[in-house]
């Protein structure tokens, strides 16, 4: 059975580099030096990005049965497994951040949705 694609954690917070490096610049152009947190801030299913690419192929949901390791379409292939090689070494159960002080302090709003990262990022894998 081959396997797609192959994910390490159950969630993450998925955004584009473009909404990350803009936060980066902004926090360069500030006369104070203050700690932000660089993310999206919303936690995104592994299963909830499966299935956004499946509907940007228009093939309707890949992940027809979910198992704690692997998920298989309606045919019996494994379209994602999650390995514990990809595991961080201090992995935690949920990874998902706060982006509020970024957005009140430098005016910053990531400008690509998760539809939108996965729409262009699709193409690429």
């Amino acid at each position: 059975m081959r396997v797609s694609w192959q994910f390490g954690r159950e969630n993450g917070d998925w955004g584009h580099a473009r909404d990350f490096v803009e936060m980066q610049w902004l926090m360069l152009q500030q006369d104070e030096r203050m700690t932000y947190v660089n993310c999206h801030g919303t936690a995104i299913l592994r299963r909830d990005f499966v299935n956004a690419a499946a509907e940007e192929l228009e093939s309707g949901s890949m992940v027809r049965e979910r198992c704690p390791r692997k998920s298989v379409d309606g045919r019996g292939n494994c379209v994602v497994a999650v390995r514990s090689a990809h595991f961080r070494p201090a992995e935690v159960d949920t990874l998902g951040g706060d982006a509020s002080k970024a957005r009140a302090k430098l005016g910053w709003q990531p400008k690509v949705s998760f539809r939108e990262l996965v729409a262009k990022w699709w193409p690429e894998i």
